[in-house]
């Protein structure tokens, strides 16, 4: 007897129970678990003009998302500019940055229309240090226009 194996049925998403977040200001989503809470700020900078801060705080994990304009020539510009160390590029999906280290924390560093997105991971250095829920976190994010 011949016939046609099953398809293979797709993994689950593992955001599918999460909030979702969206920034209409800064063009970009993303999802975060239902047990986290979000920090919203905005400040001046030295490095970059107006900067929106928004923390996705969970009982043992933390996420900051940063947006700032470019100042500079390019991405990799701008991360130099950052005083972090060990800058390696870094894929998140179908998206091309940069990853780095400062004493303290793990970062990512995405561009898009001239913004740059900076994930800061407290108390990582790499990414094998970040949670699963860090991971998903970052992989959901989604841009959109204005």
């Amino acid at each position: 007897q011949t016939g046609t194996p099953p398809a293979p049925t797709p993994p689950a998403d593992p955001t599918a129970s999460w909030r979702s977040y969206t920034d209409t200001e800064n063009n970009f989503s993303l999802k975060y678990p239902p047990d986290w809470t979000t920090k919203v700020g905005k400040f001046a900078s030295a490095h970059g003009t107006v900067v929106k801060d928004t923390g996705f705080i969970g009982t043992d994990d933390t996420v900051f998302v940063t947006v700032r304009t470019n100042p500079d020539a390019s991405l990799r510009a701008f991360v130099d500019a950052d005083g972090v160390s060990g800058v390696t590029a870094a894929t998140v999906g179908d998206l091309s940055g940069f990853a780095a280290t400062t004493t303290d924390s793990y970062r990512v560093y995405l561009e898009n229309s001239g913004k740059i997105y900076m994930f800061t991971f407290p108390g990582a250095q790499t990414n094998t240090d970040l949670s699963t829920e860090q991971v998903n976190l970052l992989t959901s994010i989604k841009f959109t226009t204005s």
